[in-house]
């Protein structure tokens, strides 16, 4: 009878979902007629940046559209979750790690005071989104044995076991990014590069990386490294922001026109609009790379306009379920109540995000219209049903009740996920682990066009090497753009050089300007960069600017000394 009634109730109107749909209503549980609705609730933690971070928000809404998903056992975008045969209803807690590792631990003590005032106990945490507040909480966690999932932290210091046993991640190490990075600039027959980083500890491991990388792909790399203004990223201080236009200039004449910048949030920012205030970027021949987080737009059309050209490798993460998980989001998300904004104190210091002036990343008509933030927004989606699909194998294995689970049981299963027969597949793809805990992926290319997100153009894997996406748009720097029309080349590569000047012009050291030869002076060649015109000889003499050559002096006149 029991069996009977719960038939009935799934097949009425009111428990009828859209496939891959989301709840518009909070929280994403305890939803009549969700196949979860009634079940046993496991709470997860989670620690996330929403404030200080330009993306932060979007990833945590991505949680949330997952863990609907999950308590509906809807696998139209994830097919891992219709493997999930347990009885439990997935719920969970948020607090704003600030993007910072103090951050991160103050809101995960926080979590565990939630978590103790419901008679619960820390098990498991999923977070924190970036690999420095990665680095400091999980290193704080190992004390106590209680294993980390990051979506989004990508240092290859994280891979080290021996210093973060209880770390894992649904993502790639930057490692393997960096030396796609390089890959990519040898690909287009570049050989000399510029690199400026900012020496925090995240960012001077990517370029360590880079030094490291770039030989081996046949670049010459010249390094500038500039003082780090505060931990996360933080604007740059009046005095480094000397340092910094001071390395810019530097590069600026040194001629060479590849740009590869080691920056994230709002020093990134700084720095380009420090390059662009130098006219270093939107000029013939420049090529500007790195990191996805080299691109910090904080939904403004302004400052999409300043990355025109930005190129990046990240982790790949687009399917043909993701192309539908973002059409879902242009369709509903504009109709989603958002009390986590706005009205339930989560954000940093206890206040209501919305009244944050830090909670930057989630701007009414922008990021509820359409997906801004691509790379690891899914990845977070993700972390969140490889909880559930451990969860699930777990209490599958031990028959026991969900509070009865222990750290010990999570660091074991989340383990196993190395065996590629427990490999499993959601939105980015299939999800297992290698032996350091960390995720092995393709690489994909992606383009700032203008747009407040960048466009992926291509994709890397270690079979195959790099594919280009026929049909897609490319734009640089310069403004220079094309159709992609071969998978092997990209159109209209930037030479990565300053451009020759013309006949009877110089290139100004300074301003990495192409002059004309002042009177008294000449220049005839074209073909190749000089810093400066020839003197007319005695008895010659040039009478106005742009010479290519001198005239002999008249009869009955003569100059004497050169440059006359």
């Amino acid at each position: 009878r029991v069996l009977s009634i719960a038939f009935l109730a799934f097949q009425g109107p009111c428990y009828s979902f859209k496939p891959g749909s989301f709840r518009a209503e909070y929280p994403p549980w305890g939803e009549p007629g969700s196949a979860a609705e009634g079940q046993p609730q496991f709470l997860v933690p989670i620690t996330i940046p929403l404030t200080k971070h330009a993306c932060g928000p979007s990833r945590y809404v991505s949680m949330r559209i997952a863990a609907n998903h999950i308590n509906r056992r809807d696998s139209t975008l994830c097919p891992a979750i219709a493997s999930l045969t347990s009885h439990f209803e997935l719920v969970y807690d948020i607090a704003d790690s600030s993007a910072n590792g103090v951050g991160a631990i103050e809101a995960t003590l926080g979590l565990q005071e939630r978590l103790k005032a419901l008679g619960k106990k820390l098990v498991v945490l999923l977070g924190p989104n970036s690999s420095g507040s990665s680095k400091a909480l999980a290193t704080f966690l190992s004390i106590f044995g209680v294993p980390n999932l990051s979506w989004a932290a990508t240092s290859p210091d994280l891979s080290r076991k021996e210093n973060y046993p209880s770390f894992f991640r649904v993502v790639a190490p930057d490692s393997l990014a960096i030396v796609v990075l390089a890959e990519l600039l040898a690909s287009w027959d570049i050989k000399q590069a510029s690199m400026l980083y900012f020496d925090a500890e995240f960012q001077t491991g990517l370029a360590q990386y880079f030094r490291t990388a770039a030989p081996e792909a046949g670049i010459d790399v010249t390094t500038w490294r500039i003082p780090n203004s505060g931990e996360g990223g933080v604007k740059i201080s009046d005095e480094n922001q000397g340092f910094l236009v001071s390395a810019l200039k530097d590069i600026r004449r040194s001629g060479t026109r590849v740009a590869v910048t080691f920056a994230f949030m709002e020093e990134a920012w700084d720095l380009w609009e420090a390059a662009m205030g130098l006219d270093m970027i939107h000029d013939a021949g420049w090529i500007w790379c790195g990191t996805d987080g080299g691109g910090q737009l904080a939904g403004l059309q302004s400052r999409a306009n300043v990355y025109l050209g930005y190129m990046y490798v990240l982790a790949k993460t687009s399917t043909d379920r993701f192309a539908t998980f973002q059409e879902q989001w242009a369709e509903s998300m504009r109709y989603m109540e958002l009390p986590e904004f706005a009205a339930m104190n989560r954000c940093a210091g206890g206040v209501q995000c919305n009244d944050h002036p830090d909670f930057t990343g989630w701007v009414p008509g922008v990021h509820d219209y359409e997906l801004q933030c691509r790379g690891y927004t899914a990845l977070a989606y993700d972390s969140l049903v490889t909880m559930a699909v451990v969860l699930d194998r777990l209490l599958a294995k031990k028959g026991v009740a969900l509070d009865a689970l222990t750290e010990v049981d999570f660091m074991e299963e989340m383990r196993a996920l190395k065996d590629p027969a427990n490999a499993f597949t959601c939105l980015t793809g299939e999800i297992s682990l290698d032996e350091n805990q960390d995720r092995l992926m393709p690489m994909a290319v992606f383009n700032y066009q203008g747009k407040l997100f960048a466009e992926e153009i291509g994709k890397w894997s270690g079979v195959s090497g790099f594919s280009w996406s026929v049909g897609s748009s490319v734009v640089w720097p310069s403004g220079a753009n094309g159709t992609i029309e071969s998978v092997s080349e990209l159109p209209k590569v930037p030479s990565g050089q300053a451009p020759p000047c013309g006949l009877g012009q110089f290139l100004d050291a300074q301003t990495a300007t192409c002059m004309d030869c002042s009177p008294g002076r000449f220049l005839p060649e074209s073909d190749k960069l000089q810093s400066s015109c020839f003197a007319c000889p005695a008895g010659t003499y040039a009478d106005s600017t742009g010479t290519t050559q001198c005239k002999a002096c008249g009869i009955a006149t003569f100059s004497a000394e050169a440059a006359a």
